[in-house]
């Protein structure tokens, strides 16, 4: 390592942690980018008009949301009440 004086070193490693902070951040948002364009790929939604692909996205989430919600209710019915009185 080149020898630089005390304050210099501890700048560049403060640099250092900046970039690799700001390293993983560019990698995560690479990632979330590839996952979208696979979800519209697979979905084959770059045919649709963009109101048309709100309108789908929307629906989606919002059946998924529901499933969720039902999901976690019942679970959370049956650990309450008892197994045998939701069967």
């Amino acid at each position: 390592m080149l020898y630089l004086p005390r304050n210099n070193r501890q700048s560049q490693k403060r640099q250092n942690k900046y970039n690799f902070k700001l390293w993983r951040f560019e990698v995560l948002w690479k990632k979330i980018s590839w996952l979208c364009y696979q979800y519209i790929l697979v979905t084959a939604l770059y045919m649709l008009k963009p109101l048309v692909r709100t309108i789908f996205n929307s629906i989606l989430i919002s059946v998924a949301g529901m499933a969720v919600n039902a999901g976690y209710v019942r679970v959370h019915a049956s650990a309450h009440h008892g197994y045998t009185t939701l069967l």
